[in-house]
Protein backbone atom coordinates (compact mmCIF):
# COMPACT_ATOMS: atom_id res chain seq x y z
CA UNK A 1 0.00 0.00 0.00
CA UNK A 2 3.12 2.20 0.70
CA UNK A 3 4.00 1.99 -2.79
CA UNK A 4 0.69 3.19 -4.32
CA UNK A 5 0.93 6.04 -2.08
CA UNK A 6 4.35 6.42 -3.35
CA UNK A 7 3.38 6.22 -7.33
CA UNK A 8 0.36 8.61 -6.57
CA UNK A 9 2.31 11.72 -5.06
CA UNK A 10 4.88 11.28 -7.62
CA UNK A 11 2.22 11.18 -10.60
CA UNK A 12 1.09 14.46 -8.77
CA UNK A 13 4.59 15.94 -8.64
CA UNK A 14 4.54 15.75 -12.12
CA UNK A 15 1.53 17.26 -13.09
CA UNK A 16 2.47 20.13 -10.89
CA UNK A 17 5.43 20.46 -12.60
CA UNK A 18 3.56 20.24 -15.79
CA UNK A 19 0.99 23.38 -14.55
CA UNK A 20 3.01 25.41 -12.78
CA UNK A 21 5.49 26.20 -16.35
CA UNK A 22 1.82 27.29 -17.78
CA UNK A 23 1.32 29.63 -14.63
CA UNK A 24 4.84 30.96 -15.07
CA UNK A 25 4.74 31.34 -18.10
CA UNK A 26 1.21 32.85 -18.37
CA UNK A 27 2.05 35.41 -15.19
CA UNK A 28 5.28 36.16 -17.36
CA UNK A 29 3.28 37.03 -19.94
CA UNK A 30 0.71 39.37 -18.06
CA UNK A 31 3.72 40.82 -16.17
CA UNK A 32 5.43 41.87 -19.56
CA UNK A 33 1.93 43.03 -21.30
CA UNK A 34 1.38 45.29 -18.29
CA UNK A 35 4.70 47.01 -18.71
CA UNK A 36 4.79 47.70 -22.60
CA UNK A 37 1.26 49.34 -21.65
CA UNK A 38 2.57 51.37 -19.08
CA UNK A 39 5.49 52.47 -21.42
CA UNK A 40 3.12 53.84 -23.78
CA UNK A 41 1.54 56.16 -21.79
CA UNK A 42 2.95 59.52 -21.04
CA UNK A 43 2.91 59.96 -17.16
CA UNK A 44 0.49 62.56 -15.55
CA UNK A 45 1.82 64.29 -12.44
CA UNK A 46 -0.95 66.25 -9.97
CA UNK A 47 -0.24 68.56 -7.74
CA UNK A 48 -3.08 69.79 -5.74
CA UNK A 49 -3.25 72.10 -1.96
CA UNK A 50 -5.81 72.53 0.46
CA UNK A 51 -6.22 76.26 1.37
CA UNK A 52 -8.83 77.85 4.25
CA UNK A 53 -10.36 80.59 2.83
CA UNK A 54 -11.78 82.59 5.60
CA UNK A 55 -14.59 84.07 4.53
CA UNK A 56 -15.70 86.03 8.03
CA UNK A 57 -16.85 89.30 7.05
CA UNK A 58 -15.09 92.20 8.58
CA UNK A 59 -17.97 93.94 9.96
CA UNK A 60 -19.40 90.68 11.29
CA UNK A 61 -18.29 91.20 15.19
CA UNK A 62 -20.43 94.20 15.01
CA UNK A 63 -23.25 92.53 13.71
CA UNK A 64 -23.45 90.44 16.71
CA UNK A 65 -27.33 88.93 17.51
CA UNK A 66 -28.26 90.09 13.66
CA UNK A 67 -29.11 87.76 10.95
CA UNK A 68 -25.96 85.81 9.63
CA UNK A 69 -25.70 85.51 5.67
CA UNK A 70 -23.81 82.60 5.05
CA UNK A 71 -23.01 81.28 1.85
CA UNK A 72 -23.33 77.79 0.05
CA UNK A 73 -20.29 75.55 -0.60
CA UNK A 74 -20.90 75.49 -4.60
CA UNK A 75 -21.01 79.75 -4.23
CA UNK A 76 -17.94 79.73 -2.33
CA UNK A 77 -15.93 77.74 -5.26
CA UNK A 78 -17.70 80.44 -7.84
CA UNK A 79 -16.32 83.32 -6.21
CA UNK A 80 -12.94 81.53 -5.62
CA UNK A 81 -13.34 80.95 -8.98
CA UNK A 82 -14.09 84.30 -10.11
CA UNK A 83 -11.18 85.15 -8.61
CA UNK A 84 -8.83 82.53 -9.35
CA UNK A 85 -9.57 82.76 -13.02
CA UNK A 86 -9.88 86.68 -13.64
CA UNK A 87 -7.25 87.19 -16.51
CA UNK A 88 -4.97 89.61 -15.00
CA UNK A 89 -4.16 86.59 -12.63
CA UNK A 90 -3.68 84.03 -15.07
CA UNK A 91 -2.27 86.40 -17.47
CA UNK A 92 0.47 86.19 -14.61
CA UNK A 93 0.71 82.70 -14.10
CA UNK A 94 1.07 81.95 -17.75
CA UNK A 95 3.70 84.12 -17.62
CA UNK A 96 6.04 82.79 -14.42
CA UNK A 97 5.14 79.40 -15.40
CA UNK A 98 5.36 79.18 -19.18
CA UNK A 99 8.10 81.67 -19.35
CA UNK A 100 10.46 79.92 -21.72
CA UNK A 101 7.69 80.14 -24.39
CA UNK A 102 8.03 84.46 -23.86
CA UNK A 103 3.83 84.67 -24.62
CA UNK A 104 3.19 87.80 -25.04
CA UNK A 105 -0.48 89.39 -23.37
CA UNK A 106 -2.88 89.53 -25.38
CA UNK A 107 -2.00 87.69 -28.25
CA UNK A 108 -3.97 84.45 -29.26
CA UNK A 109 -1.31 81.98 -27.77
CA UNK A 110 -2.24 83.76 -24.37
CA UNK A 111 -5.77 83.10 -24.82
CA UNK A 112 -5.49 79.76 -25.77
CA UNK A 113 -2.92 79.08 -22.42
CA UNK A 114 -5.56 80.93 -20.25
CA UNK A 115 -8.44 78.81 -21.64
CA UNK A 116 -6.17 75.60 -20.84
CA UNK A 117 -5.89 76.60 -17.31
CA UNK A 118 -9.15 77.16 -16.96
CA UNK A 119 -9.99 73.86 -18.15
CA UNK A 120 -7.10 72.02 -16.17
CA UNK A 121 -6.93 73.26 -12.88
CA UNK A 122 -9.99 72.10 -10.55
CA UNK A 123 -11.64 73.54 -7.55
CA UNK A 124 -13.39 71.86 -5.02
CA UNK A 125 -14.28 72.24 -1.55
CA UNK A 126 -13.83 69.08 0.52
CA UNK A 127 -15.06 70.90 3.68
CA UNK A 128 -16.29 74.21 5.06
CA UNK A 129 -13.82 77.11 4.24
CA UNK A 130 -11.53 75.01 2.94
CA UNK A 131 -10.68 74.72 -0.74
CA UNK A 132 -8.26 72.48 -2.82
CA UNK A 133 -6.87 73.22 -6.48
CA UNK A 134 -5.24 70.80 -8.56
CA UNK A 135 -3.28 70.88 -11.43
CA UNK A 136 -2.36 67.92 -13.85
CA UNK A 137 0.86 68.22 -16.07
CA UNK A 138 3.49 65.96 -17.99
CA UNK A 139 6.09 68.15 -16.38
CA UNK A 140 6.17 67.73 -12.39
CA UNK A 141 7.53 70.97 -12.41
CA UNK A 142 5.20 72.57 -14.07
CA UNK A 143 2.90 70.82 -11.91
CA UNK A 144 3.93 72.38 -8.79
CA UNK A 145 4.89 76.33 -10.41
CA UNK A 146 0.81 76.21 -11.96
CA UNK A 147 -0.39 75.39 -8.17
CA UNK A 148 2.24 77.56 -6.27
CA UNK A 149 1.75 80.74 -8.79
CA UNK A 150 -2.11 80.33 -8.61
CA UNK A 151 -2.32 79.93 -4.84
CA UNK A 152 0.30 82.40 -4.13
CA UNK A 153 -1.53 84.83 -6.08
CA UNK A 154 -4.99 83.68 -5.02
CA UNK A 155 -3.46 84.85 -1.20
CA UNK A 156 -2.57 88.09 -2.46
CA UNK A 157 -5.65 89.06 -3.65
CA UNK A 158 -7.60 87.71 -1.19
CA UNK A 159 -5.42 89.98 1.13
CA UNK A 160 -6.04 92.76 -0.79
CA UNK A 161 -9.50 92.34 -1.01
CA UNK A 162 -10.01 92.49 3.14
CA UNK A 163 -7.58 94.85 3.00
CA UNK A 164 -9.76 96.99 1.34
CA UNK A 165 -12.87 95.79 2.61
CA UNK A 166 -11.83 96.77 6.24
CA UNK A 167 -10.79 100.18 5.23
CA UNK A 168 -14.01 100.64 3.64
CA UNK A 169 -15.26 99.66 7.25
CA UNK A 170 -13.15 102.16 8.92
CA UNK A 171 -14.30 105.18 6.65
CA UNK A 172 -17.61 104.05 6.88
CA UNK A 173 -18.09 104.09 10.85
CA UNK A 174 -15.66 106.88 10.66
CA UNK A 175 -18.71 108.77 8.80
CA UNK A 176 -21.58 107.28 11.04
CA UNK A 177 -19.52 108.34 13.79
CA UNK A 178 -18.97 111.99 12.52
CA UNK A 179 -22.51 112.45 11.26
CA UNK A 180 -23.48 111.49 15.06
CA UNK A 181 -21.15 114.28 17.05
Amino acid sequence: MNIVIFQYLREVQKQVKLRMLWLIAGGALISFSVLIIGMNFKPKYETSVTIFADNQNVIKPLLEGQAAVTVPKNERIRIVQETMFAPRLLDRVVKATMGNQRIVTGTDEMEEAMTELRKTITLTAPASNYITISYNDKSPNTSFKVVNKVTSLFIEESAQNKRAESKSAYTFIDEQVKSYK
